[in-house]
């Protein structure tokens, strides 16, 4: 088998919504008849690795919360190590809250937690943003806390179209505090490094797939890791692909599954 392990992108690579895509389900099947390890890899922060395994599981592709690695629960070890038992400041849902709080980390939500010292301020998608939630982080930015954000994808996939990504989010707050991000999700190393940890095999040993050029393919190939380009997501930029070439490129999962029984 060329590869052992797999990284596996997840909304326009498995699904879309709450839709599997083609192949999604004989691929997953594949890999574990194969014996190969994988792991789901998702920039969303919005939902707990459990959340993300449960709707996976109920969109009819089992999948256990272990086999799910969102960028929230890479930021949250990130500070964890940082600002052990600290503040901080976060803009986001469950799914950023949950992991930060299970490494004893104290959140105070942007706009709702009383005002006081913080060690970091912390972006993650947030559907339910406010003003007031953008003042709170500004203010703490602009003091000189320290920024961190989950990932900065500018929009995102949905059912019925594109949906606003967290990197609208970061961005603005970029703008407004003059003060750049550490990001830690696709296409920065932070979240392939803690993938390969888990998965606990060398980059060699290891495929990335995913949709979107310059977040799935670009993280493979700064890792040096094999990425091949699913189309069934992001339409990809040529000027993208010339700077980032996938190390294959298909209609959708299915065609990848002779890479399962190759040499």
């Amino acid at each position: 088998m060329r590869y052992r392990g797999w990284l596996l992108d997840l909304d326009g690579t498995l699904v879309r919504g709450t839709r599997p895509l083609p192949g999604a389900g004989a691929f997953l099947d594949a890999l574990r008849a194969a014996g190969a390890a994988f792991l789901i890899l998702t920039n969303n922060a919005t939902r707990t690795a459990a959340a993300v395994a449960g709707a996976l599981t109920a969109a009819g592709l089992p999948v256990r919360p272990e086999e799910v690695l969102t960028s929230a629960d890479v930021l949250a070890e990130m500070l964890a190590r940082r600002y052990p038992g600290g503040r901080v400041l976060a803009i986001g849902e469950a799914g950023l809250y949950e992991p930060l709080r299970a490494r004893g980390l104290r959140v105070v939500e942007a706009g709702a937690d009383p005002a006081g010292p913080v060690d970091a301020v912390a972006v993650g998608l947030d559907r339910t943003l406010t003003y007031g939630k953008l003042t709170a982080a500004l203010r703490a930015l602009a003091a000189g806390v320290p920024f961190y954000a989950t990932n900065c994808d500018l929009r995102l996939p949905g059912e019925d179209g594109w949906l606003p990504g967290n990197g609208s989010i970061v961005e603005l707050l970029r703008v407004a505090s003059g003060r750049t991000p550490r990001v830690v999700g696709k296409p920065r190393y932070p979240m392939l490094r803690a993938a390969l940890r888990r998965l606990g095999l060398p980059r060699s040993a290891v495929a990335l797939v995913g949709d979107n050029v310059l977040t799935d393919i670009a993280a493979g190939r700064r890792a040096g890791i094999d990425a091949y380009l699913v189309e069934t997501g992001v339409p990809p930029a040529e000027g993208a692909l010339r700077r980032y070439p996938p190390a294959g490129r298909v209609p959708n999962l299915e065609a990848l599954r002779s890479l399962l029984t190759g040499p």
